[in-house]
């Protein structure tokens, strides 16, 4: 399990999440961009696998609706804990696909398909962008996208993943410049193909072998080799 260490805070992103919640952690006072990065760097030395990374989106998606909450004029009371989860995947709904798909990798494509052993500094994997403007993006050119009709076999999106993945690391070993996020996502057919580059890109960024990147405010976010 991975243990998040911030200011103020030590555990699980779980019971971050539901000390938010309770009202025990203003969220306020609370930086996702610093809790984003500091989980990603602990989830590299622990080797988190892609089911802790399947919670963690979906515990960030409820960190940011808890956040948005206190922001806003005449606001409630947030709504019972058991109801997270699904509140939180009401929020990003591609994040339930991820999920399955990272859980059936787990129980299949992992084994089949072992990680390459390699030793590097621990880093966010992340440069001026958060987890949250990637999931946006995503979500964005989602949006684009027509439903893909027959229902979502996680077994076989599990190894469309794995050969993802080794594509994308082949575009990114053999292309001079960066690689503009937005035009890998475009240039998916189907919503599948769009929430699978996604996880592809999570797993090499945690792996230590790309970095996304954004040079400044509201400029092209790209992907480039570590």
């Amino acid at each position: 399990m991975v243990e998040l260490q911030i200011e103020g805070f030590h555990g699980p992103i779980s019971l971050l999440v539901a000390q938010v919640a309770e009202g025990r952690i203003d969220p306020r006072r609370l930086s996702l961009a610093e809790v984003a990065a500091r989980w990603w760097e602990m989830a590299q030395e622990a080797k988190a696998g892609p089911e802790e990374m399947a919670d963690f989106m979906v515990a960030m998606a409820r960190l940011l609706e808890l956040k948005a909450q206190t922001l806003l004029p005449g606001r409630q009371e947030p709504p019972p804990q058991e109801d997270e989860e699904e509140r939180a995947l009401e929020r990003w709904p591609f994040l339930r696909q991820a999920a399955a798909i990272l859980r059936a990798w787990e129980a299949e494509g992992r084994r089949a398909y072992p990680r390459p052993a390699k030793l590097l500094p621990p880093s966010s994997g992340l440069k001026g962008v958060t987890l949250d403007q990637l999931a946006r993006l995503v979500q964005e050119v989602l949006q684009d996208r027509p439903s893909d009709g027959p229902p979502l076999v996680p077994q076989q999106e599990a190894m469309r993943l794995e050969e993802t993945i080794s594509r994308l690391r082949q575009a990114l070993s053999s292309r001079s410049g960066p690689m503009p996020f937005r035009e890998l996502l475009e240039a998916c057919s189907t919503r599948r193909e769009v929430i699978v580059l996604f996880l592809a890109l999570l797993e090499l960024i945690k792996r230590g072998e790309a970095w996304a990147e954004q040079e400044a405010p509201f400029a092209e976010i790209v992907i480039v080799p570590a």
